[in-house]
């Protein structure tokens, strides 16, 4: 199910958390895999999941409050599950050319709704056009932005986060990187906190593991930029270490390394054979 709509009010960084909260924990409930963008006002969101329970939560979300003119713009059965092992991702766009592409089916004259059960025809690029791109502002407890001249996304964390946010963070990285088809990923985590195991246990275990998959056949690498502190946690505490071993271990199906300097991140994401 994908369809579109317009916010009734601008959403904050916390209204938009609470919703992502409640939403994530309804869908985990429910077998039900999401993907929302937001930009100016428009939603756009994907659901996934059995029938009757993708039925019932759209029907819900056509009566809420927060948003309007809900457009529906496909409907059916699907081979596979595009967000499998998402309960929601989400992310924040703010361009020009995906602003007017929300806005396109709110006009007074939309186009004909699509048939149930037919698969959607996607058009090319035009010729000259890229795909949107995150605009690099602050989304909570981070920020998000490409770099097309390094093809690497950069991930920065501004302060501690909880392992939802944390969760939200990588999952729009994903989706960013998946736009650019970008496997050079920089995750900035100096202002992070402590690692939390559970965090890296959901990273090592589920989240890398749909990354690789979604973005084959680029190679997912990873360029941790770390503190000190941090980095001390991973070389003396004896309930971190197994776990950021097992990370960064060479079995692993993408490559990981961290680093204490910015410009050695680049250079080695750079750097096919390093």
């Amino acid at each position: 199910m994908l369809y579109r709509s317009r916010a009734t009010a601008p959403l904050s960084d916390e209204a938009l958390g609470q919703l992502l909260h409640t939403a994530r924990r309804f869908n985990a409930e429910h077998r039900i895999s999401d993907m929302l963008l937001y930009s100016a006002r428009h939603f756009v969101q994907v659901l996934e999941g059995p029938e009757e329970a993708v039925r019932d939560l759209y029907a819900a979300i056509q009566q809420d409050t927060r948003h309007t003119q809900v457009v529906t713009v496909s409907a059916g059965p699907t081979a596979e599950r595009h967000f499998a092992g998402w309960s929601m991702a989400f992310g924040r766009v703010a361009t020009p050319d995906l602003d007017r592409t929300l806005r396109a089916p709110l006009l007074p004259a939309p186009p004909a709704p699509a048939r149930v059960g037919k698969k959607a025809k996607t058009k090319p690029c035009p010729p000259g056009r890229t795909p949107p791109v995150f605009n690099p502002t602050p989304l909570s407890t981070y920020t998000l932005s490409y770099r097309p001249d390094l093809d690497i996304v950069f991930l920065r964390w501004l302060s501690p986060d909880t392992l939802a946010e944390a969760q939200a963070s990588y999952e729009a990285t994903l989706v960013l990187a998946l736009a650019h088809g970008c496997g050079n990923w920089l995750l900035d985590s100096r202002r992070s906190g402590p690692l939390k195991l559970a965090e890296t246990a959901w990273l090592t275990h589920d989240f890398f593991s749909v990354a690789v998959a979604q973005l084959a056949p680029r190679r997912l690498r990873l360029a941790v930029f770390s503190s000190m502190q941090r980095l001390e946690q991973m070389r003396h505490d004896a309930e971190v270490v197994p776990a950021v071993q097992a990370a960064l271990a060479a079995t692993q199906p993408y490559e990981a390394a961290i680093f204490m300097g910015e410009a050695e991140a680049v250079t080695w994401l750079q750097d096919p054979a390093a």
